[in-house]
């Protein structure tokens, strides 16, 4: 008995775009049916569009300054110009609004290491472990400070001061193992039975090792 032949999907429809494009449509015209638009649109004709012009400035001029102190985090990964960077920024910064799990941080990652030949391993340690410490320190001045200046009632002090040291431990500990982590990878028995790929990877986390030391 023959075969019926295979059910041939067009081209078009096979691409994942055309699929995005379709969940697209269908929760927009969810959207629609379910809203009432005249309501959603009454405050918009009310809004002060200078104040918006305005806030619109100062988002904008807080993803340059992003993209400039990112700029510097990876002054030793390498050089990138600051408009590259930029766009890089903007694209992961809209990938992390509408992708779970800060998606768009590690398509900012790819996007980067593919135009410029950057280390994906140092750009990922720029992204996920030097703004992670920064960011960690910033919410640390900021509680002390408003700790020192507010009289919180509603939260239980000994929570906010455990959250404190708590910050404040991390980043003296995250210190401390980058002053005294080896310059270069100690030549230790056991990272020779790992697989190459592995230990090339884990040369480039260590600035000044010399990869072809560990492949001997």
């Amino acid at each position: 008995m023959a075969r019926p032949p295979p059910i041939r999907v067009p081209r078009p429809l096979r691409s994942p775009w055309t699929f995005q494009l379709l969940a697209t449509v269908a929760f927009v015209g969810l959207v629609v049916w379910r809203v009432d638009l005249g309501k959603v649109a009454e405050p918009l004709g009310q809004a002060n569009y200078g104040w918006a012009l305005l806030a619109l400035l100062v988002s904008t001029s807080t993803k340059v300054i992003d993209t400039i102190r990112w700029q510097v985090y990876l002054a030793r990964v390498g050089r990138v110009p600051l408009l590259g960077l930029l766009g890089a920024f903007i694209i992961g910064n809209f990938g992390n609004n509408v992708l779970p799990i800060r998606a768009g941080d590690v398509a900012k990652i790819q996007i980067v290491a593919n135009r410029y030949g950057l280390s994906r391993a140092g750009l990922a340690s720029s992204v996920f472990v030097v703004e992670s410490v920064m960011d960690g320190v910033t919410f640390l001045i900021l509680l002390l400070i408003g700790l020192a200046l507010l009289d919180v009632g509603f939260v239980p002090p000994a929570l906010l001061w455990s959250l404190a040291v708590s910050a404040g431990g991390g980043f003296v500990a995250a210190m401390l193992v980058s002053r005294f982590f080896p310059r270069q990878l100690p030549k230790w028995r056991p990272l020779r039975l790992m697989p190459a790929r592995f230990r090339e990877s884990l040369s480039e986390k260590v600035p000044a090792c010399s990869r072809a030391s560990m492949l001997k």
